[in-house]
């Protein structure tokens, strides 16, 4: 019955974004509802909205609605955006492990992407830190348990970010060279965001630390495989959540990125990024 409410919710939601925006293909519900770990009172409903060809004006116009539906309904979660004519593009940057989070969209593609060590390090922190600003993880044990088993099957519950290394050293193994420099980077946590204060994103609170360390260390190749999945997600992420109406600052923080990334990812790698960037309009 509980679950009725929502799925009420839902679909008078979605009836009215069709009919305000012919535009919209189709729209579903992902995460916790759909996933089966929702709490009452406490779960919002994440949708995505797939549009044929999407462009800045509509999504700005798609956002407001949005924006406006949820006064009405608090109920209502994060939106984010699906273009099926940059299908190809957007499904290659997703984590593999967020992508299992939207299983309608998985299920449409029919996407098995296996997740690696560097997709679960950054899935796990993007998660985390998405979540530790709006203090209410200790509320949801059930949402800590699914995200955790997505990373390892043996997880431990972390009270701070101080625990975090402890919970990537046991994915890690051995790779003591990481371990050290994903020390380094909460040590420095305070400087890096103070040098981007302008993104929250993984990337520059992760990855600002480059500028810290000796320029003649060789960064460790799981921290390398980490960056390209960093950027990869925040490719994903400006383009799917539409954050900013300001397309002047979307390519700043853009041009940041891969100023940041050139002297350590391989020359393939920096153009194959950039490439899907172009695709998205995002440079």
């Amino acid at each position: 019955m509980l679950y009725q409410i929502y799925v009420l919710i839902f679909k008078s939601y979605a009836l009215f974004m069709r009919r305000r925006h012919p535009e919209v293909m189709d729209i579903w519900f992902r995460n916790s509802l759909k996933l089966g770990y929702w709490a009452f009172g406490k779960s919002d409903i994440d949708v995505t909205i797939m549009v044929k060809r999407g462009t800045p004006e509509l999504f700005l116009r798609l956002i407001k609605t949005h924006d406006k539906l949820k006064a009405l309904l608090p109920v209502m979660g994060e939106v984010v955006f699906f273009d099926e004519s940059r299908d190809q593009t957007l499904l290659s940057l997703m984590n593999p492990l967020e992508l299992k989070r939207d299983p309608v969209l998985m299920n449409k593609y029919q996407v098995a992407k296996q997740a690696e060590l560097a997709d679960k390090v950054v899935f796990l922190h993007k998660f985390l830190m998405a979540n530790w600003s709006k203090r209410t993880l200790p509320q949801r044990p059930e949402k800590i348990e699914y995200t955790l088993n997505q990373v390892t099957p043996h997880y431990t519950l972390l009270s701070s970010l101080v625990e975090l290394p402890a919970l990537v050293a046991a994915l890690l193994g051995e790779d003591k060279k990481f371990i050290e420099e994903y020390r380094y980077y909460l040590d420095n946590y305070g400087i890096a965001h103070k040098k981007c204060p302008e993104s929250d994103t993984v990337y520059c609170l992760f990855y600002n630390k480059i500028c810290y360390l000796p320029l003649n260390r060789k960064i460790s190749a799981n921290n390398l495989a980490i960056m390209e999945r960093t950027i990869a997600w925040e490719l994903w992420g400006c383009f799917s959540n539409q954050a900013t109406d300001n397309p002047e600052q979307m390519k700043k923080h853009m041009g940041f990125l891969f100023e940041q990334s050139e002297d350590h990812l391989t020359p393939a790698t920096s153009q194959r990024l950039i490439k899907s960037a172009e695709e998205l309009g995002l440079l």
